[in-house]
């Protein structure tokens, strides 16, 4: 494999479905730009032959920027928290939250769906603004989020698809790690948020 490495990327609410309109907790704004730029390296496979492994160190996904409450059916604290901070930090919410992150960035879900459908791998590093990828539960939902994005680019576009496939989107190519990523020799990555008193975990691991 060679590797690409990003960082900090920060998805939330992204785009309403109706008005087309970005959140305005949005910080992500380039799902057209990353969708050119796993193509861009994924045609370059063609002449290099080796498979890409895609390290994503910390802050994906931004759980706490997303405060919609729509679609939701959970018991919520009083309205005013509710409009202000929108659903807390456990399992289930997340879960929830990973939703709409979703639906607001649909074409970056579709894209990174069809860059491990074709054989590439990605480590998830869990950062401070995502720490919520500790639960098993948000993991799995995130492969879920990722398989049925194939399936709708798929209904879409069926040549897309023509060479990839969805049974390559799952636990054996799509890995999280609760610190860093490190290769003997190599390379060491970790997010750093271990580093800033305000940032850190007392036990990352747990």
């Amino acid at each position: 494999y060679n590797l690409l490495v990003v960082s900090d990327l920060h998805l939330s609410e992204g785009r309403d479905a109706n008005s087309k309109k970005f959140s305005k907790n949005e910080d992500f704004f380039f799902d057209e730009e990353f969708a050119r730029f796993l193509v861009y390296y994924q045609d370059m496979r063609r002449w290099s032959g080796a498979k890409w492994h895609l390290i994503i160190n910390g802050d994906f996904l931004d759980f706490l920027q997303v405060i919609k409450l729509a679609d939701t059916q959970l018991v919520r604290p009083s309205e005013s928290e509710q409009s202000e901070r929108g659903l807390p930090c456990g399992e289930e919410e997340t879960v929830r939250k990973l939703g709409t992150i979703s639906r607001g960035h649909w074409l970056f879900f579709e894209a990174l769906a069809g860059f491990v459908a074709a054989g590439n791998l990605v480590t998830i590093i869990k950062g401070n603004h995502d720490v919520e990828f500790h639960y098993p539960g948000v993991r799995a939902s995130f492969l879920a989020e990722l398989r049925a994005a194939f399936r709708t680019r798929i209904d879409r576009d069926p040549d897309w698809g023509k060479d990839k496939d969805i049974g390559n989107v799952g636990t054996d190519t799509i890995r999280f790690s609760d610190w860093f990523y490190f290769e003997p020799e190599l390379l060491w990555i970790e997010h750093g948020n271990q580093y800033d008193p305000y940032c850190m975990a007392q036990d990352p691991i747990n």
